[in-house]
């Protein structure tokens, strides 16, 4: 892995050993050839003794041999090249302590550490760039989301100041009105007692009431004018207060807000990822909050937009179960209205209900709706008992109504009677057929006559309940 160098420059000598390195180096280039020629000599005498490589130590060695029969300045350059060199050595030790014999590489912009270079028999992994990428990356993303939850922590804890610096303020207001309508009471108070006093007292015992009245309002105006000054300072405090606060938090959501900014502008892509996991989880939220309100068309609709982002953990199955229930709660207030909605002296209200508790049965509620299913079953029960009987005995009515007209030749021979339940129809034959004649009902306990109807010419006239007048 690539490190960027901590080792500081080091810092420019001063001018004067500046000088004497550069004198130095002008006796060192004089005498090079010298030196030079005498450690080639020696060199070839070391090889022909012992053909083995020659290390660094017999180097030196050979070079300090040589620089003993060197005239007396060539010794003294040579042992202020040694001290030099002797010098350098612990500052390369410092540099680079674990590199062994294997120096560090700098260059302006990186320094490539020890670890990453092949060493003599040994493999060393070095990563690849799209793995450093990927590296630096997700380092990036868990600081923008650390960005992300620090602003909006901040911003939780000082919505939560600020609603309760104006509660506080509020309540202080709600004090100064409250003082300042005493206040005002207490003046019209004062003219009411001075009235009662002139009513019921006279002479010096008015006098003597009068001025105890006037000091003991004067002591409580006096105390409440006190209370309602400290009163409207407080408030005043309060919004001073409340000002320069309010300041401070801008400034440090601003602050968290440009640090925010900075990290995003380093990788737009990965600034786009988090917010779009974080937009999911607010929607996941959202989702469960709606669903326990009962709001199921919307909970569905955020819910969708968190999932389509990525949104996954327990917040989406919570979610996901809320608005199953929700679900299963409308469907059962749905049933439970359209139970109450069927009218027990209908018709057929038992088939109705039968129908429903099918369908309920279906959508795996009838547990939450029988008791109600139970309660309009019985009253429709009830109710088409009652109207059998009722139309029993209409029927029983109508009949006999029936035989008594064709017994009695009403309306006239030859006509027929075709009875219901409480209706009779009168057909008279003509030349052309047998026509509807009249229609009478029972209504209110006695039987009416229904406007003339239409006469239509029928070939004959079809029923079970036929009655011919004699």
């Amino acid at each position: 892995m690539f490190k960027k160098s901590t080792q500081a420059p080091e810092e420019a000598a001063p001018r004067e050993p500046a000088i004497q390195a550069e004198t130095l180096a002008e006796n060192q280039a004089q005498v090079a050839p010298e030196l030079r020629t005498k450690e080639a000599k020696v060199s070839r005498t070391k090889d022909e003794q012992a053909p083995e490589s020659t290390t660094a130590q017999d180097t030196a060695q050979s070079v300090e041999s040589q620089a003993q029969n060197a005239p007396q300045s060539i010794k003294e350059e040579a042992k202020m090249a040694t001290a030099k060199n002797e010098a350098a050595k612990p500052k390369k030790a410092a540099a680079a302590p674990n590199a062994g014999n294997t120096p560090a590489i700098h260059s302006n912009h990186t320094t490539i550490s020890p670890v990453c270079q092949v060493k003599t028999g040994e493999n060393v992994e070095i990563p690849s760039w799209e793995e450093v990428k990927a590296q630096l990356q997700e380092s990036l993303r868990a600081s923008i989301e650390q960005a992300h939850a620090e602003l909006d922590e901040a911003a939780k804890k000082i919505a939560q100041a600020q609603a309760e610096r104006q509660q506080n303020l509020a309540e202080a207001k709600a004090e100064v009105e409250k003082l300042d309508g005493r206040l005002k009471e207490l003046g019209s108070e004062l003219s009411q007692v001075l009235a009662m006093a002139r009513q019921t007292l006279s002479g010096e015992a008015l006098q003597e009431v009068v001025g105890q009245i006037n000091l003991a309002h004067a002591a409580e105006s006096e105390r409440l004018e006190g209370e309602l000054n400290a009163a409207e300072m407080a408030v005043a405090g309060l919004e001073v207060a409340d000002e320069a606060t309010h300041g401070d938090e801008d400034l440090e959501l601003q602050l968290l807000k440009e640090q925010l900014r900075e990290l995003e502008e380093l990788g737009p892509e990965v600034a786009n990822a988090v917010r779009l996991k974080l937009s999911a989880g607010q929607n996941a939220r959202k989702a469960l909050q709606l669903a326990r309100e009962g709001e199921i068309q919307q909970a569905s609709t955020a819910l969708d937009l968190a999932v389509g982002a990525g949104a996954v953990g327990e917040v989406v199955e919570k979610a996901k179960k809320a608005i199953a229930e929700a679900a299963r709660r409308g469907e059962i207030r749905a049933m439970i209205a359209r139970i109450q909605a069927v009218d027990p002296t209908s018709r057929k209200p038992v088939d109705e209900l039968t129908e429903l508790a099918r369908e309920a049965e279906q959508q795996e509620i009838t547990d939450n709706v029988v008791s109600f299913l139970n309660h309009h079953l019985n009253l429709a029960r009830q109710s088409e008992r009652k109207r059998k009987r009722e139309e029993a005995h209409l029927w029983a009515l109508t009949r006999k109504e029936a035989q008594r007209w064709a017994e009695n030749g009403i309306p006239e021979a030859g006509a027929i009677l075709k009875y219901g339940p409480g209706v009779i129809r009168v057909f008279e034959e003509t030349k052309k057929g047998w026509v509807l004649d009249g229609v009478h009902l029972f209504q209110d306990g006695v039987w009416k006559t229904r406007g003339r109807p239409a006469r239509v010419p029928v070939p004959e006239v079809k029923g079970r309940n036929l009655v011919r007048v004699n």
